[in-house]
């Protein structure tokens, strides 16, 4: 008997799934007819994926190709629209079947300059529930070719337009596929994500609710000039000046060893590299001196410091801060070892800025960044750098801003910099105080977080760009879900708990060992975890005192 009903259960339960898949597909397949009101939108690919499905991206960028294992059913868009007659901008959008939706819409950033979809992203986005959004900024390449910059229109899509027209073309899709719109809107990305966010935030403060932005890119001019400028010293790599990858690594633990204590506790990490004044005199070479790879000479010692201060010019004018103490390994290392400077800032500097492929990282003046600023005049194209937040902060909107000490590919200084600007502003247009800010705004220095991952640290938050996800899916250990809490709730977090594994290598983009390691408070900047515990690889063991903010300078 029990045999029998079983059966009987069984038929109807896959008679019902028969019949609910059609009716999913129709809605799926037939996305376009919803969209009267975006004529110019164009849908290239609408198929319900079932569930248990895998995806490879097949883009010119291959961190956006690993295998996506395991996604739940969705509804896959492929869309196009032009901005101008030869420029297109390609979007995705992954729409979670309707009784798995959140009834949110999640748009990623991209990286580098752009030119893909971020499948990665946009899968972790649909396993939470999120239908999910990333364009490829409107041209497609690899994330490190400049040439897009050469035509104006390129650069006004990949400097915000073509993500804030892919947004709205989402929302239309997403109220399409569920007859209703999304009843939030949230954002995530990383580097130039973070560029991207912010400058969504103060151009359109109407396209999300909350903001989640880390090591953000948004003083583009004079972050790729300062690039440039560091190559001096480095270029060619037979100088007396050179430092090689093997000093790197001397000159980082010679950092930690003077640093490492400043917060209490020593753990190999410099939790804030702002509370130690490292000498690196320590490490000059001297007759007894037997290894010349973990020693520096004068001029390489000079050369060094010229990293890690701020660059200023003409008139005490402040290019860009110079990288953390701690950020040794965290990207620097990419200027040694080669014959002649590259990179962004130099594609940068030959496409958009000067239309001089001849042009080399070591050629870097003053002169080219007031040439920068006069063509991308203060926050017009791919700049995002203005302390003014007032209309979002009047939409409602959050923003949860984090960057780790250990970057320095967008050194971390940059961070604490803008939020002092933007507390400047509210203070003489508003007589606001921090507090008057952190109602809206609040930032988390991470220590240990190279750029958007990897590091010594607890850096895996759940953020953009970082592929692993937290342990614990809850607003303490993810960040995105401590956002969405935030603006939906009004529960401000002051501080956010990172997780270090054991291994972080993966295959696809799953875990070969979830073991974690240890956790650790990340507290809002400028408080600093405080150890008051046994055992330090618990998070529970630290405690982020008060957070008061006074002012923050790159210039001694």
């Amino acid at each position: 008997m029990n045999s029998r009903l079983n059966m009987i259960l069984a038929l109807v339960g896959a008679a019902l799934s028969f019949l609910a898949a059609p009716v999913e597909a129709i809605a799926c397949h037939d996305l376009s007819k919803g969209l009267e009101t975006a004529p110019n939108v164009r849908i290239d690919i609408a198929e319900l994926v079932p569930a248990g499905s895998n995806f490879t991206g097949n883009t010119t960028n291959p961190s956006a190709n690993i295998n996506l294992t395991n996604l739940p059913a969705h509804c896959r868009v492929s869309a196009w629209f032009n901005t101008a007659v030869n420029n297109t901008v390609n979007f995705e959008v992954w729409l979670p079947v309707a009784n798995e939706w959140n009834a949110r819409l999640l748009t990623f950033g991209n990286g580098g300059w752009g030119g893909n979809v971020v499948y990665p992203d946009i899968s972790r986005g649909l396993k939470q529930g999120f239908a999910s959004m990333s364009c490829d900024t409107g041209h497609r390449a690899p994330s490190s070719d400049g040439v897009m910059f050469s035509d104006q229109e390129a650069s006004i899509d990949f400097g915000h337009r073509a993500l804030h027209l892919s947004v709205g073309h989402a929302k239309q899709i997403v109220n399409a596929f569920y007859e209703e719109p999304a009843s939030w809107s949230y954002y995530s990305g990383c580097s130039t994500g973070g560029r991207q966010g912010f400058a969504e935030v103060q151009r359109y403060p109407d396209d999300f609710d909350g903001a989640l932005i880390g090591a953000p890119v948004i003083w583009q001019t004079h972050l790729q000039a300062w690039e440039n400028y560091v190559t001096i010293g480095q270029y060619p790599n037979t100088s007396d000046t050179f430092i090689s990858t093997e000093q790197w690594t001397a000159i980082h633990n010679e950092a930690v060893r003077q640093c490492d204590t400043t917060d209490g506790l020593k753990d190999g990490l410099i939790s804030d590299p702002t509370r130690c004044y490292f000498h690196p005199e320590t490490l000059l070479c001297n007759k007894a001196s037997t290894n010349l790879s973990a020693c520096l000479t004068p001029p390489q010692l000079a050369n060094l410091k010229t990293k890690y201060d701020p660059w200023v010019d003409t008139n005490n004018t402040l290019v860009y801060p110079g990288m953390s103490v701690g950020s040794e390994l965290g990207g620097i290392q990419r200027y040694t070892n080669a014959p002649v400077g590259g990179g962004y800032g130099l594609s940068f500097f030959q496409y958009a800025i000067l239309n001089d492929t001849s042009f080399t990282s070591t050629d870097i003046t003053f002169a080219d960044v007031q040439t920068a600023e006069l063509i991308n005049s203060y926050g017009a194209i791919e700049d995002a750098f203005s302390p003014n937040l007032t209309s979002f902060r009047d939409h409602g909107g959050k923003i949860l801003h984090y960057h780790g000490w250990q970057d320095s590919v967008a050194p971390s200084a940059i961070s604490p910099l803008y939020y002092s600007n933007v507390l400047d502003f509210f203070s003489e247009h508003e007589n606001a105080t921090s507090e008057d800010v952190s109602s809206f705004y609040r930032l988390f220095m991470v220590p240990g977080l190279q750029h958007c991952s990897s590091g010594d640290g607890a850096w895996v938050l759940g953020s953009a760009s970082q592929v692993i996800d937290p342990p614990q899916n809850n607003s303490l250990h993810n960040a995105l879900l401590a956002l969405v809490e935030w603006t939906e709730t009004d529960s401000a977090p002051d501080m956010l708990v990172g997780t270090r594994y054991t291994n972080v290598t993966r295959i696809g983009d799953t875990l070969i060992d979830d073991t974690v390691a240890y956790t650790r408070p990340i507290c809002q900047w400028p408080a600093l975890a405080e150890f008051q515990g046994d055992d330090k690889n618990n998070a529970s063991n630290w405690v982020c005192p008060p957070s008061v903010f006074e002012s923050f300078s790159t210039i001694e």
